[in-house]
């Protein structure tokens, strides 16, 4: 018998983001927030966990500001979650109306060069369209992503069949399939990058989906981060090309804006550094966007390791 809890989560998922999908995306951004203040009432455990970590890192906030910081956290993972219906109708033409795209000459730049880029950026504002973007710009682009399978991410049944479809809608895009990260798929990556094809990745996962990783003071923490992008980009000679994502400050309009590409010096710590400094800078622009302060120490290394690579 199908629980009440479980035929709601089915309704929001599949009838209330697939129905809003079909709104002017403004209209849809709309029901998205209050979709996003809904859960702030709700999720108290995530709501006060939140709290407490943004108060840590914004000390001097008043009560008032520090409070809209929080109920404005649970915003860009229900904006992106509603973006995964915008994925069926998306065009370049289409994305145009309500993206603002910059600095894309960066990557026609890097490729110019021959040797591929990796585009990185962060789990904050969107990261559906932040990917759909680099193929409705006609770039070829695979995207590096967690399986979502049973085994490697215990996901509700109901969020684990939307997760497919998004998943399916997105390869359509960039007209490839996922790659996985670690070394499953990793002579695929260097692969695409070697055919001068460009790949995505997020750099702030769960240290232990990395097996290198290299402690970096990061919003006033040691964390561990993935060497990942920095040992490929000194194998292949690609770019490591920074993408600063950000809602407008009415939560209906998004900005893409790509940077001039980090080379590798032939320190892999220092250059990861370099590109974890850019997506601090991005989170401390727009603390509210990133998606973890909930779980801000997963991130964090352990003492015995906060100085030392992994």
């Amino acid at each position: 018998m199908v629980s009440i809890g479980y035929g709601l989560k089915w309704f929001d998922y599949h009838l209330l983001l697939r129905a809003a999908g079909r709104l002017p995306p403004s209209w849809a951004y709309a029901l998205a927030r209050l979709r996003g203040a809904y859960r702030y009432r709700v999720r108290h455990r995530v709501r006060e966990a939140a709290r407490r970590h943004l108060r840590e890192f914004l000390p001097q906030s008043s009560e008032p500001e520090l409070e809209k910081r929080v109920k404005e956290f649970f915003y860009s993972p229900c904006l992106d979650e509603q973006e995964t219906y915008f994925q069926p109708w998306l065009t370049l033409s289409r994305l145009n109306r309500f993206v603002d795209l910059e600095g894309v000459d960066q990557i026609r730049k890097c490729l110019d060069r021959g040797k591929g880029a990796i585009v990185f950026s962060a789990h904050n504002s969107s990261v559906c369209l932040f990917a759909a973007a680099h193929g409705l710009l006609g770039f070829k682009t695979s995207a590096i992503v967690r399986p979502i399978d049973p085994v490697h991410d215990p996901l509700h049944p109901v969020i684990r069949t939307y997760a497919s479809k998004r998943r399916q809608w997105m390869e359509k895009i960039l007209a490839r399939p996922y790659l996985s990260p670690g070394p499953k798929d990793l002579r695929k990556v260097i692969q695409c990058l070697r055919a001068n094809e460009i790949i995505l990745a997020l750099l702030d996962v769960p240290p232990e989906l990395s097996r290198k990783k290299v402690t970096v003071d990061f919003l006033g923490k040691p964390c561990l981060f993935p060497l990942g992008i920095a040992r490929l980009a000194e194998e292949t000679g690609c770019g490591l090309i920074f993408c600063r994502k950000y809602y407008h400050s009415g939560w209906s309009r998004l900005r893409l804006i790509w940077e001039d590409p980090i080379y590798a010096t032939g320190d892999l710590s220092n250059d990861i550094r370099s590109c974890i400094f850019r997506v601090e800078d991005m989170v401390r622009q727009q603390p509210s966007q990133w998606y973890w302060w909930d779980s801000f120490p997963m991130l964090w290394a352990p003492p015995e390791n906060s100085h030392a690579p992994t």
